[in-house]
This record gives C-alpha cells, sequence and structure tokens, in this order.
C-alpha cells in the first residue's frame, strides 16, 4: 500500500510514465513486515515470511537496517531485553553495535531473524515471483547511501532480483542517495 509519506523511487525524467512496474501488478495487498504470525505483527522473521509464502503472497514490505558490521538485517524495533547479547550498546537505530552474526544468533520476541543474505539466498533467489518493498529504517542520506551500497554487495550483479525490489525512501536527498549508487 502507498502513503502519502512514501516517496517512490519512479522519476518520470528517469521512467517512461506509462510503465508501471511488475511489482505493483502482482497483488493489491502486501504483508507487513513479511506478515503477521501467531496474532504478532512486526516481526520481519523467518516464521512470518514462511507463513505469508504459504497462504500464496507475492507481494512483502520488510523493515531494514544496517548491523553494527555492515549487513541489512530486517528488523523494526529495538529488541526486549534479553534478545541482544549482554554489553551490546544500541543506537537510537537500534543495531549500530550489534554485528550481524551477534543478530541472527539471538531470537527476536522469540522467532528467528533475518538478513539480506539469507533473504536473497533462502528466498528472493528462489522464488521469481515474488516482490519486496525495503522499508529503510536509515532515514539520514548517507546511510541509506550506505544501505544500498549494501543490498548491492549482496545481490551481485543479479539485476532481475534487484528489479523486484521496492526501496522506500522518505525524502529526496535519501532518493539521490540510492541512486547514486545504483539507478
Amino acid at each position: 500500500m502507498i502513503t502519502e509519506n512514501t516517496l517512490l523511487s519512479i522519476r518520470t525524467d528517469h521512467v517512461d510514465p506509462s510503465y508501471v512496474p511488475e511489482l505493483f501488478l502482482v497483488s493489491t495487498v502486501a504483508a507487513h513486515a513479511l506478515g503477521g504470525f501467531e496474532g504478532k505483527t512486526y516481526l520481519n522473521c523467518r516464521e512470518a515470511l514462511d507463513n505469508s509464502l504459504s497462504h500464496g503472497c507475492k507481494f512483502f514490505e520488510t523493515d531494514a537496517t544496517l548491523s553494527g558490521d555492515g549487513h541489512i538485517i530486517l528488523t523494526h524495533d529495538r529488541p526486549k531485553p534479553g534478545d541482544v547479547p549482554p554489553g551490546v550498546e544500541m543506537d537510537s537505530f537500534g543495531f549500530a553495535d550489534v554485528t550481524r552474526d551477534e543478530f541472527l544468533a539471538n531470537s527476536l520476541h522469540g522467532y528467528t531473524p533475518l538478513d539480506m543474505d539469507t533473504l536473497y539466498k533462502d528466498y528472493i533467489s528462489k522464488y521469481p515471483d515474488i516482490y519486496f518493498e525495503l522499508d529503510i529504517q536509515l532515514h539520514e542520506p548517507e546511510n541509506a547511501k550506505r544501505f544500498a551500497q549494501a543490498l548491492i554487495d549482496c545481490f551481485g550483479d543479479d539485476e532481475a532480483a534487484l528489479d523486484r525490489l521496492l526501496i522506500q525512501v522518505f525524502n529526496e536527498q535519501m532518493l539521490d542517495a540510492v541512486e547514486s549508487v545504483h539507478h
């Protein structure tokens, strides 16, 4: 669902205005945070994604940020106490000091966390008919640029997979930062 606070990365000066990206033709709904699971929302976890896939969902929204070591991890909120290794400090975005391995080794609210590498290898590369909207939880342009570079590092030269992603940005500066890495 497109909301008024979402700035789409589609500009008429870059794209034929008659072109409608395939991801908008796949479904009229998206599984928010990879879908609800067991009565919970905002999970962004393997169990929610598997459940949504089993119900035929083809379009997913997921929240994503960077780990302290520069990998994309799928999460929206700070974890609950006990869900992060003792002594790990978290910045205002939640995960600046948590490495990807630390994030993946711990449960998120009792469920299996995901990173972009796992999402790509276990889902995107195996299901060519699913699409994702990536809600970047890093709103500063430089962080959005780092996010875009981490995404390219993960996907390599798999342009077909990259074409099935919509990166949600919140302002023109974020859009310019993302497009400076890949357009």
